[in-house]
């Protein structure tokens, strides 16, 4: 194959070769082979220098070339993460992991156990956040805000070891919106984000409430007590059923309640990155009420009637009940676990 012309995408790194009569061969960025310094290849494993990646969601640009034209496939709009191997690891895992200049665990990855270069790809967004339990999923825990920019350190776990080294993110140079648009739009997200977890966290506290007074119930034969348990139980139930959809049916038949109405904006304000509008601005302090309603008028039953409960379970020689508490709630968190 004779080659005519080579050149070096200034972006990407990519190396593209044009051949005679046989069109062109583009070899995947090369920025990885210009790092591996002698240094670099005579250690057991390192993490290559990576350019800055811009903090992007996608661009989804797309083409249909005319006949004789040349396309590549484009190139992750994820940050790559490139590690070296001297040799193949065969006992144990490699894992990947990334964390903020506060020292927070961001991501956990699984690298490849190749010789030689490896590379692995993060999608630079947050885990995403727990959310109420429901008789459909969510997908609000399948949607999350970016990450801020700035340097990330990276950590390549492998044979026992620890190597560190440095991501930098930066803004999309792509994308116009200014600096203030783009601080309310994180902030927005943010905002969202802790809705969705607060529910999460309200809903879970409630279902746990009406199980725990219902082995009450299963351990008393008090017809009085018995009756006091289910009042309250049905003004849980009640609460609940306000907060999130307990119907099945499909997103157009199914119910629409607290939960699902701010997925969709948390999902809305996540997938743009401008400005939120003024009407999705008003709908989310709109939405963060209607919580603290549900969240009022629950402290107002345990009050009135749950504390009175205890006091009859107390006489009765039956546990009493309580909420669950935030610590316990975290326990169950197995994101990234």
């Amino acid at each position: 194959m004779a080659v005519r012309d080579i050149q070096i995408h200034p972006r990407t790194q990519d190396l593209i070769l044009a051949t005679h009569g046989r069109g062109i061969m583009i070899v995947d960025d090369i920025s990885p082979l210009r790092n591996l310094t002698p240094e670099i290849i005579n250690a057991d494993a390192a993490l290559l220098p990576t350019r800055p990646t811009p903090l992007s969601n996608g661009h989804f640009g797309g083409a249909f070339p005319s006949a004789g034209g040349y396309v590549g496939n484009n190139a992750t709009e994820e940050a790559v993460i490139i590690y070296y191997l001297k040799e193949r690891v065969t006992t144990g895992d490699v894992k990947v992991e990334i964390y903020d200049a506060q020292g927070n665990k961001m991501e956990t990855l699984n690298g490849t156990k190749r010789k030689g270069i490896n590379k692995v790809n993060w999608s630079m967004h947050m885990k995403p956040p727990r959310t109420a339990p429901g008789v459909r999923l969510d997908y609000a825990g399948f949607v999350s805000p970016l990450v801020e920019k700035g340097i990330y350190t990276v950590k390549l776990l492998a044979n026992g070891k620890t190597y560190e080294g440095k991501l930098e993110l930066i803004d999309d140079p792509l994308l116009s919106h200014s600096a203030e648009d783009k601080a309310l739009q994180r902030s927005t997200a943010m905002k969202l984000y802790a809705d969705v977890e607060d529910l999460a966290y309200f809903t879970t506290k409630i279902v746990a409430l009406k199980d725990s007074l219902g082995k009450r119930d299963s351990l008393t034969a008090d017809k009085t007590l018995k009756k006091n348990i289910s009042l309250v139980r049905d003004s849980l139930e009640a609460i609940r059923k306000r907060c999130v959809a307990t119907k099945g049916g499909t997103a157009i038949t199914g119910e629409e309640r607290i939960r699902e109405k701010l997925s969709e904006m948390f999902a809305n304000v996540c997938g743009y990155a401008g400005r939120p509008s003024a009407l999705q601005l008003q709908r989310v302090t709109g939405l963060e009420k209607e919580i603290a309603d549900e969240q009022a008028k629950a402290e107002t039953l345990w009050n009135k009637n749950i504390v009175a409960l205890n006091a009859q379970f107390t006489k009765a020689k039956l546990p009493e009940v309580k909420w669950l508490s935030k610590e316990e709630y975290d326990k169950t968190d197995t994101r990234g676990k």
